[in-house]
């Protein structure tokens, strides 16, 4: 993660919402867990945990960075409702980043 350029306190912080959605999916394997899944444990932050919106979106941006670049599996494009936000969340490749930042 550092040569990604990512700070350390971002990588712990990776990590640690890594591990939470690994126990909470009682340690299956990455290839084994969907989109579904992922949507069933931010509901269950938002709903159980009662976590804010900012906490949700962290740790979606975690789970999403781990499974592009670290499991190297792609999760399509998420809408999900955090916390009464429908937020949209879309995976963007670093030409379409690169794209867009030049329309700009």
């Amino acid at each position: 993660m550092r040569e990604a350029g990512l700070a350390y306190r971002t990588e712990q912080t990776y990590v640690h919402w890594k591990k939470r959605f690994l126990h909470f999916h009682k340690l299956r394997h990455p290839r084994e867990v969907g989109i579904a899944e992922v949507e069933a444990f931010l509901n269950h932050l938002s709903i159980n945990r009662h976590c804010s919106v900012n906490t949700q979106r962290i740790a979606l941006n975690a789970l999403v960075y781990l499974y592009n670049v670290f499991w190297g599996l792609i999760l399509p494009t998420l809408a999900l409702r955090l916390q009464g936000n429908i937020v949209a969340f879309q995976l963007f490749t670093v030409g379409k980043r690169l794209e867009s930042l030049s329309q700009s």
